[in-house]
């Protein structure tokens, strides 16, 4: 099995978000055995349209190595105007899905967008809700983005739920490759003049310093 190469002094390691339930922050090699147990399990049910991953549909026992390649290529590849930050999502101390925020430049506005997944067992109980929640909140609150993306499948009508439950938007539709078949593809937006801060109240994120804001491309 790999390893994940996440340098343990790396500012971005001392942030933390949590949420009511839940805790976000970045995965850690004790992580891994837990997550390889979601993977196994899978992270949807059969005859469901899949996520833009492919490597979370590959055989059973090579998923966990492609997820740690994921991780450490997202982090390898990191730059302050254009990144992908995973995060292992942890509920009672133990990690049920991972979360991703990413950032990448549209002219001089800055925008965030966000994927998910959840390992089976962990669905329909809320969660994903709770994660969209603290994305919008990290989004608009700790990044000062003028705008959230979000994407699913127009056929995935349990994402395109949380999603809009959540406040985002239908901005586009597009065509794009799945599983070697043409998929409509629906992007949703949020724009930062509907954000109402109160309302997310009850969120809480810890650990961003200086080095971390410099990391985020904020300066």
């Amino acid at each position: 099995m790999n390893h994940l190469n996440i340098d343990p002094n790396w500012p971005i390691n001392s942030l933390a978000i949590h949420t009511e339930r839940l805790a976000l922050r970045v995965p850690r090699e004790d992580d891994i055995e837990k997550i390889n147990a979601l993977l196994q399990t899978g992270v949807q049910a059969e005859n469901t349209p899949e996520y833009s991953s492919s490597w979370l549909y590959i055989d059973k026992s090579n998923r966990i190595n492609e997820y740690i390649k994921d991780i450490n290529t997202h982090y390898d590849n990191w730059k302050p105007d254009h990144w992908n930050l995973p995060l292992a999502v942890l509920f009672e101390d133990k990690p049920i899905g991972m979360q991703y925020i990413s950032h990448k430049p549209i002219g001089n506005i800055y925008t965030f967008g966000s994927g998910m997944w959840v390992g089976l067992e962990y669905q329909n109980k809320g969660f994903a809700t709770e994660m969209g929640r603290a994305v919008l909140k990290f989004g608009f609150e700790t990044l000062n983005a003028s705008t959230g993306f979000l994407g699913a499948w127009s056929d995935n009508k349990a994402s395109l739920r949380v999603i809009e439950k959540l406040g985002y938007k239908e901005c586009r539709r597009t065509l794009a490759e799945r599983s070697g078949e043409q998929a409509e593809n629906i992007t949703l937006q949020f724009s930062g003049k509907n954000y109402i801060p109160e309302k997310y109240s009850d969120i809480n994120i810890k650990g961003v310093s200086d080095s971390i804001i410099r990391l985020l491309g904020l300066t």
